[in-house]
C-alpha cells in the first residue's frame, strides 16, 4: 500500500492522520512532530520492506543536514508513542546494519458503521439461525425443567383425573335419580361417597433424598382439591398416616 500524506490510514491498532500529525487508539490521541509523522508515513509506504537510514534521511530530512543519530532518536521516540517493544516489536523492527522495517499491518482507516436508526429495516443474514417459533421447545429444554415445573405438571394431571371422575359420577347420579327419589320418599338413606384422600407420594430418586419434594406435591394437591365444591378431602394428618406403608 502507498498511503497518501493526507489520507487517514490504519497502522496496527492505531489510527494515523498525517494531515493533523495525530495518532489515536482506544479514545486516546497523541500529537507527533511533523518529522516524526513523516518518518511513520515513510515506513508505512514501504511496509514489510527494509528502509535504510540513508533512505530515511533523504525522504524525511531532505535538504536538512543531520546525522544518523537524528533517525535513531526519532525511531526510539516513535516506538515509545506506539507502545512498541524493541525486543519483541509489533510495529517497527530493527534490521541490524540495514535499517528499519514496519511489521504492523497497514491499510486505509474505515470508520465503524453507524448504528441503524429506529426506522431502519432489520438486516437479515443467512448465516444467522432464525429464532425458534413461539411454543417450540429448544433441544434439551425438557431435561432442564426444575422440580417446581414438574410439580405443576403432576398437579395438573391429578386435577384432570379428578374432574373426569366427578363428571362420570354426576352422569351415574343422573341415571339413578329416580331410584334415589324413591328411596328418600320411603325413608331409606342414600349413601353418596364424594370423599377423596391424597396419599403421600413415594420418593423414587436414587439417593432417596427427595422426600421433601414428594410431600410438597401431596400438600399442593390437597390444597387444590379442597377447593372443589361438594368434595370432602381427607385431612393431611389422616392421609399421611399411610406414609410409612406407602414408602416401604
Amino acid at each position: 500500500m502507498k498511503p497518501s500524506e493526507n489520507s487517514v490510514i490504519r497502522i496496527g491498532a492505531w489510527r494515523v492522520d498525517p494531515a493533523l500529525d495525530e495518532i489515536s487508539k482506544d479514545g486516546q490521541s497523541a500529537k507527533l512532530e511533523p518529522k516524526m509523522m513523516r518518518l511513520l508515513v515513510c515506513l508505512a509506504e514501504h511496509a514489510g520492506q527494509v528502509v535504510s537510514v540513508d533512505q530515511l534521511l533523504d525522504e524525511v530530512w531532505k535538504g536538512v543536514i543531520v546525522t544518523p543519530d537524528s533517525v535513531y532518536h526519532a525511531v526510539a521516540a516513535l516506538r515509545r508513542l506506539l507502545g512498541d517493544d524493541t525486543k519483541d516489536p509489533s510495529y517497527i523492527a530493527n534490521v541490524v546494519r540495514r535499517g528499519y522495517r514496519l511489521v504492523a499491518p497497514v491499510g486505509p482507516w474505515v470508520d465503524a458503521p453507524a448504528a441503524p436508526g429506529r426506522d431502519s429495516p432489520p438486516v437479515l443474514r443467512e448465516d444467522v439461525p432464525a429464532a425458534p417459533a413461539v411454543g417450540t421447545a429448544a433441544p434439551g429444554a425438557i431435561a432442564t425443567r426444575s422440580p417446581a415445573r414438574w410439580s405443576g405438571l403432576v398437579v395438573s394431571l391429578a386435577l384432570t383425573l379428578a374432574l373426569a371422575y366427578f363428571a362420570a359420577d354426576r352422569l351415574w347420579l343422573s341415571k339413578h335419580h329416580a331410584t334415589g327419589e324413591t328411596e328418600r320418599a320411603t325413608g331409606a338413606s342414600v349413601v353418596s361417597d364424594k370423599s377423596i384422600a391424597v396419599l403421600p407420594f413415594a420418593d423414587m430418586s436414587e439417593k432417596k433424598d427427595q422426600e421433601y419434594f414428594s410431600d410438597g406435591l401431596s400438600e399442593e394437591l390437597l390444597n387444590l382439591l379442597s377447593k372443589v365444591p361438594e368434595l370432602h378431602v381427607a385431612a393431611r394428618t389422616s392421609a399421611f398416616a399411610f406414609t410409612q406403608q406407602s414408602r416401604i
